[in-house]
């Protein structure tokens, strides 16, 4: 069985596709405080829903990365079905290639993919290149 397929199949059920409940992702969300046309980078973005619900509560604008082509295409599905095409872009790429522009995210956030960088130590070291001075860094 494809591993993508494999992953999706498990996360079928899940609103997230990592280990925190709805509530501590709003909760999470809520503590952002982006400014006014704000951007926020969600590395291994699942379904999307983290970028959704990021969108609608602040008003920014989102990119979301995700390598399965199964979670990148629920994404582009939900964000769609939320009415949010012109605010949030879903990039099927690996994350540790993705190219954004250096230091033009005022949150970037890992959930649950840190493994993308070996651990919590690289995934920092990679959020922080995305994020301006001042941003946010949500990992784990």
């Amino acid at each position: 069985m494809d591993f993508w397929k494999y992953f999706a199949v498990g996360h079928e059920h899940h609103v997230y596709c990592n280990p925190l409940s709805e509530a501590k992702v709003d909760e999470l969300i809520a503590l952002l405080a982006l400014p006014k046309e704000g951007r926020v980078l969600d590395i291994g973005c699942g379904k999307g829903e983290f970028l959704i619900r990021t969108v609608r509560r602040w008003k920014c604008n989102a990119v979301g990365v995700d390598l399965s082509p199964f979670f990148a295409a629920d994404a582009r599905s939900n964000v769609e079905e939320a009415g949010l095409e012109r605010a949030i872009e879903i990039v099927e790429v690996d994350g540790s290639k993705y190219d954004g522009t250096p230091g033009s995210f005022d949150a970037v956030a890992c959930l649950g993919a840190s493994w993308i960088w070996g651990g919590l130590e690289g995934t920092l070291s990679a959020l922080s290149s995305w994020t301006r001075p001042g941003g946010v860094i949500v990992a784990g």
